[in-house]
């Protein structure tokens, strides 16, 4: 189930985590942000909200991707 704030419990202690494993920049797309009616400030964890688009051309300068 959800909280008020649009989270899911259980994830948070694995996105806390993830500084652990050197991962130090999350991002957010603008858009599933604004369909679920959630903002920046609704996130567990720092995240970098950008365009669709703007993931897009991001994903494909990765080496690697994690999709959660």
């Amino acid at each position: 189930s959800f909280h008020a704030n649009g989270q899911i419990p259980a994830l948070q202690p694995t996105y806390r985590a993830l500084d652990d494993y050197d991962i130090n920049k999350l991002y957010v797309e603008k858009e599933a942000l604004e369909a679920r009616g959630l903002t920046e400030e609704d996130m567990c964890v720092p995240v970098e909200v950008r365009s669709r688009a703007e993931i897009g051309k991001l994903m494909e300068t990765q080496d690697i991707v994690l999709s959660f």
